[in-house]
């Protein structure tokens, strides 16, 4: 539906060189209709929490607000945080 609104939670993770991901504690949470108001995460604070690696972000994305009508997961390119 065009005017439906999606909720989301999106978190960081780290990929393990065996496999496998670990999580960063970084999530947000938000809304969006159209277009995803996902803010920025900063390197130094991914950095900070489990140090230099190849991470990826992923969004679970559900249809109410209660998260209880689940979606689906989507996952970011890898990037590379020095």
């Amino acid at each position: 539906k065009g005017g439906s609104t999606l909720y989301y939670t999106a978190g960081v993770y780290k990929k393990r060189s065996g496999g496998g991901m670990t999580e960063t504690g970084l999530l947000q949470r938000g809304s969006f209709k159209t277009s995803t108001p996902l803010k920025s995460f900063s390197a130094k604070s991914i950095r900070s929490k489990t140090g230099k690696g190849t991470y990826v972000i992923q969004i679970d994305c559900y249809s109410d607000s209660g998260k209880r009508k689940y979606v689906g997961t989507f996952e970011s390119a890898k990037f590379n945080v020095k």
